[in-house]
């Protein structure tokens, strides 16, 4: 019998990996990006337009928002997006509130603190129906598509497929299994309404139905009721999410799209997408410090763990950080599975194979533990080190398993995905 070859050896080690029983999954936005939800420059060009247009979606006067978003725009790097945006609008609430006079200027115009608040508002309602109902830029030739509440964009099909792939037909006919635990950066509700429609019962730290109250030591009591279940999940959104609000007065909710409405107008109630901007008074009052606890805990692990990370793109130094401290820790027995498109120019991979500079930079380390890096990329298979260990006459077709929907395939089809 012929040997396997080079992609063959490395499917049959990446099927290895991902059949452990102990997993841990962290999302970005990539995953979403082919169920019509945009990129953060996209959705950063999106908001903008919105805020010159308000109509139908922010029921307030946004002339000041707009301003000042252009004049962040203006005098942040061309690298920044919406995101990066929403800091700087927090960093500078926070300075006015410590004036006298609560007042900041910044370019050539001077911003109450009431401004900002009210800026920082509309932009996360901006970001909030852009991301429920979707967004495609426009192509070359092929016009935006712009989803509203009649008529989304947003399509469940590929989260569906991959829910599928990972309980149904991954774990088929294996007894029960520890819980599954998403992290993911996503405002969208696609991952979570995908484990409901495929019969996956999961936490997410709240209480309640359609509208819920943040409540961690639920979250306990609740992953321990998982273990009983053939198959389970739990899911922290470290960014904060799109049904998420803080209310007036000071609980934490997860709405359905009818009450975040009412509770978006209200000037004293905001939105949770991205945790900057807004005060946290008490632990169980605040999602994103109990959140990235349990990402330390869930990282710090002696049993062999696969931790895979799809569709984001390692440009969160907290999180980051966090992967860095669990990856050097002695005794931790995570194998990190990185999916990661490598850049190119004119047609060659740019310096240290063309990927993430924290991947390479892990890579590029002599030690035991970087051998715990596995690199899922678009041009090779790395382990270990920057070294391509696939041979260029194996790969008969472009890689796709770094994508969303390619490591959907892996998981359904196994080695076998590559003939």
């Amino acid at each position: 019998m012929a040997s396997a070859n080079s992609l063959q050896r490395a499917a049959k080690h990446l099927d290895e990996l991902l059949t452990l029983e102990r997993q841990i999954w962290l999302c970005g936005a990539g995953i979403s990006v082919d169920s019509g939800i945009p990129l953060m420059f996209p959705l950063t060009d999106r908001v903008r337009g919105i805020l010159k247009n308000p109509t139908g979606i922010v029921a307030e006067d946004t002339t000041q928002t707009a301003a000042l978003l252009k004049t962040l725009c203006d005098q942040m790097p061309p690298e920044c997006h919406i995101e990066h945006h929403l800091s700087q609008i927090g960093d500078l609430i926070t300075l006015a509130e410590r004036k006298t006079v609560r007042n900041v200027v910044y370019g050539s115009e001077t911003f109450t603190d009431e401004q900002l608040k009210t800026a920082h508002r509309h932009i996360q309602i901006a970001i909030r129906h852009t991301v429920e109902f979707g967004y495609v830029k426009e192509e070359s030739r092929q016009a935006a598509q712009i989803g509203t509440v009649n008529e989304p964009v947003t399509t469940h099909e590929y989260h569906d497929e991959f829910v599928t792939a990972l309980f149904a037909e991954r774990r088929a006919g294996l007894e029960r299994r520890p819980a599954i635990r998403f992290f993911t950066t996503n405002y969208d509700t696609l991952l979570e309404d995908s484990l409901a429609r495929c019969c996956i019962p999961f936490a997410d730290g709240f209480t309640g139905g359609a509208t819920a109250f943040w409540d961690p030591r639920n979250l306990e009591s609740r992953i321990q009721a998982l273990e009983f279940a053939r198959h389970s999940a739990v899911i922290y959104k470290l960014h904060g999410s799109i049904d998420w609000v803080f209310t007036e007065n000071e609980i934490v909710m997860r709405v359905r799209t009818s009450a975040v409405l009412p509770l978006a107008k209200n000037k004293n109630s905001r939105l949770l997408i991205y945790p900057q901007a807004t005060k946290y008074l008490a632990t169980q009052r605040d999602p994103f410090a109990r959140l990235f606890a349990d990402f330390r805990t869930e990282l710090s692990s002696k049993a062999p763990t696969a931790f895979v990370v799809c569709g984001y793109s390692f440009g969160d130094d907290h999180i980051n950080e966090e992967i860095d401290r669990a990856l050097r820790q002695p005794g931790n027995a995570i194998t990190l599975i990185a999916c990661c498109s490598q850049r190119k120019t004119a047609g060659k991979l740019d310096p240290d194979e063309g990927l993430p500079p924290i991947i390479a930079k892990w890579l590029k380390e002599s030690s035991s533990w970087n051998e715990r890096i596995v690199v899922l990329g678009s041009d090779g298979y790395y382990r270990g080190s920057l070294t391509n260990r696939l041979d260029t006459k194996d790969i008969l077709a472009p890689l796709d398993w770094w994508t969303f929907r390619g490591i959907t395939q892996f998981l359904k089809q196994g080695p076998e995905m590559f003939p």
